[in-house]
């Protein structure tokens, strides 16, 4: 699953660096709704996640944005925020 403004690849691995630099340029180019929110979204995401993350959306939307921590998962599959992030 991809889309126009990334080109991130179900099942693929990506640095996390990529992945937060990709929503950040988003975040710039002023294409986003509730930019604190999803800045604290990323901001969750590099203090908790694994280097390498996998891109796992599981829908449309909300539910294939690279915004979501919930679309990404650690390389052996798992999430990559703990329960209470």
């Amino acid at each position: 699953m991809s889309s126009s403004w990334h080109n991130f690849r179900t099942g693929q691995h990506y640095s996390l660096e990529d992945v937060v630099a990709t929503c950040e340029r988003r975040i710039k180019e002023g294409k986003v709704k509730d930019v604190r929110d999803k800045r604290d979204l990323l901001a969750q995401m590099r203090l908790s996640a694994p280097r390498t993350v996998v891109w796992s959306p599981f829908s449309t939307g909300w539910g294939a944005s690279p915004f979501n921590p919930n679309c990404w998962r650690t390389v052996q599959g798992t999430p990559i925020l703990p329960d209470e992030a």
